[in-house]
């Protein structure tokens, strides 16, 4: 982050200065150029943003398995937060949490082992569980946060 300029002026003195300065126009073209650089800069390093927005229909899904896909929406290098779309009658397979792992019903309903979670449900598995396979009859939309790394997915992001 850039360094703040020494201040020379009183505050005041330098507030009405500068509202006392007119706007610049700028020429449609110039106006456009600035907006991509600008976006430029956001989009090649999300990590000095505060903020990280990801758009609904934005971001790289990736197949992981028939009818499954998962989009990785944030990498701290620690844990991740994705998403996971399951259409109609998908299945992924049984497995180990060597880390918590944390599941929420965005959209539809599933399965995870003989558990039924529908919209808005929310289930912790505690480092060392293991779930059944999870299949959904309807599809879903499921929203993942866990210590563990999918394999195939470090530097994957929306």
């Amino acid at each position: 982050m850039a360094k703040s300029p020494p201040q020379i002026l009183p505050e005041d003195l330098t507030a009405s200065l500068l509202l006392a300065v007119a706007p610049a126009e700028l020429s449609a073209k110039r106006e456009a150029a600035l907006k991509k650089r600008v976006l430029a800069a956001i989009a090649a390093d999300p990590q000095e943003s505060p903020v990280h927005t990801v758009r609904a229909g934005a971001g790289a899904w990736a197949t992981i398995a028939p009818d499954v896909q998962l989009q990785v929406l944030h990498d701290d290098g620690n844990a991740q937060s994705w998403l996971i779309r399951m259409k109609p009658g998908s299945r992924l397979p049984a497995h180990h949490h060597p880390g918590d792992e944390e599941c929420l019903v965005l959209k539809g309903s599933c399965y995870l082992g003989d558990c039924l979670l529908q919209e808005g449900d929310y289930q912790l598995a505690r480092e060392g569980s293991r779930h059944g396979a999870i299949r959904s009859e309807e599809g879903c939309l499921l929203f993942i946060r866990s210590r563990d790394r999918l394999p195939g997915t470090s530097g994957m992001r929306a």
